[in-house]
Order: C-alpha cells, then structure tokens, then sequence
C-alpha cells in the first residue's frame, strides 16, 4: 500500500478531516508505516487528488487525518494519467480474476470489459470474484499500490456475439485482439507510431482483447476480424492471462 485511499464516507462533512475505522487500513498505517501525531503521510481523495495529510491520532482500531486546505493548490497534485487502453477479457477463472483486476488497476488502464467466450467455463460466471464489489475491492487495491487515485471502470458482457457485432459499425480505431496465430507481431509504443498523435487524437484510444485458456475457436476468430479487431500475436510462448496484460500494456504503451 503506497497510498492510503480515502473514500467519501471516511471524510468530515467539511472535508478537513478524515476518520479511518476499517481494520486493513487502519492496521497497515499503525503496524507498517507507525507514525506519530503530527506526522504526515501521502493520502489521495477517490476519484479526486493526492495530499499529504498530518495525522492527529493512530491506532490499529481508528485513524483520524488532517488534511490541507482544497484553496491550497500547491498542497494538492494530480494522481497520475490514465492510459487511453480498454482492455477486452475473456473472463479468466476465479482465482485468476482478483490478480488480473489488481494489475490492471496498478498499470493505469482505463476501462476493462469482461466478456464470455467458447472456452470459459459458464460457472466462473456465479464466482463471488464476479461481483461488483469483489470486483472494486481489486481495483482499490491496485490503485493503492500504484498511488492512483481514479477508479478503472468495470462492465460485464452476458453474450459474445452480439457484443463483437456492436463494433462493426463503430469508427474504424486501433482496435486488436491476441491470438497465438497471431496475423502479425503486437505493436509497440502505439500512440507515437503515426507521429505526434495526443491521447485526445485518438479519441476512445486503443481496445484490445485477450482471449480464454485454450485460445479462441475459427468462429470467434473470424468474428472479430469482421468487427474490425486485428489479430496480433505476442510471440511464440502461451503466456498466463496476467502475464499477457503486463506484456500487452508494455509493449503498447
């Protein structure tokens, strides 16, 4: 934890304080980073902006924070920019689920979408690590470690094929999905290879999908293609689901 993530509930009605009662975070600030009154320690607002914030009393059950005046401009920074990524999931098993979201939180990305395919098994989709607020508890979780603020939007797809179709008509974009028969290699440092594009140039930005264990089946392949996606391969070796999102984001970005 290299951000201690404040949510609206733990804020005073005037926002110039904070009081903490949940025993994850109030044990982390007391056991690991052991401060005193009056000490500090980088804090940052959900959805909103990082401070240093001057602690006013600690203990494993409850901490209360100070925070700087929101007047004081120079005592309040931005959290660090999102990537102009949605990155496209043909939903993991359970267990691989909660790191997957983690990373993906910590590397910035913007939006995830969690879609069905041929070989992912219905019932990951009852897992209690689908649920919305499994799902949230992830990204705080990479947000904290990444010392970022601003929460990475999660959507779930019920059907395949009517979600690929969904594309056809969109705008024509930078729009990939991985296959081990990749049609060529994945790109590198995407959003500078046609010149000095700007994130607003590129309008939603990149979307890529990465398909289930066991890889897509012809008829998913041919359906992407149809929809716009170009096929990319991420070399030779069958990469983990969270190892394939660390090498994708690399790569392109």
């Amino acid at each position: 934890m290299n951000l201690i993530l404040l949510l609206p509930e733990d804020l005073s009605p005037d926002n110039t304080t904070a009081s903490l009662t949940d025993s994850r975070r109030c044990t982390h600030i007391h056991t690991v980073l052991h401060p005193s009154p009056g000490s500090t320690i980088q804090v940052g607002l959900l959805n909103d902006k990082i401070c240093t914030a001057t602690v006013l009393s600690c203990s494993p059950k409850l901490v209360e924070l100070r925070l700087p005046s929101r007047d004081d401009s120079a005592a309040w920074k931005n959290p660090p920019a999102k990537l102009p990524f949605t990155l496209v999931l043909a939903l993991p098993r359970p267990k691989v689920l909660d790191r997957v979201v983690l990373a993906a939180a910590s590397l910035g990305i913007k939006s995830l979408i969690l879609i069905p395919a041929w070989r992912v098994e219905k019932s990951y989709w009852g897992s209690p690590k689908t649920q919305p607020t499994r799902l949230r508890e992830q990204v705080l979780l990479g947000l904290e470690q990444a010392c970022d603020t601003v929460e990475m939007t999660i959507e779930k797809v019920e059907r395949f094929a009517p979600w690929v179709r969904s594309w056809t008509d969109e705008p024509q974009g930078r729009r990939f999905f991985a296959h081990v028969e990749g049609g060529r290699e994945c790109p590198y440092n995407i959003l500078s290879a046609g010149g000095n594009s700007t994130q607003e140039d590129e309008g939603e930005g990149v979307v890529a999908i990465i398909g289930p264990e066991g890889g897509w089946v012809p008829s998913e392949v041919d359906a992407l293609t149809e929809a716009g996606f170009e096929c990319v391969g991420l070399g030779p070796r069958i990469l983990r689901t969270e190892t394939a999102v660390a090498c994708l984001v690399g790569r392109m970005f």
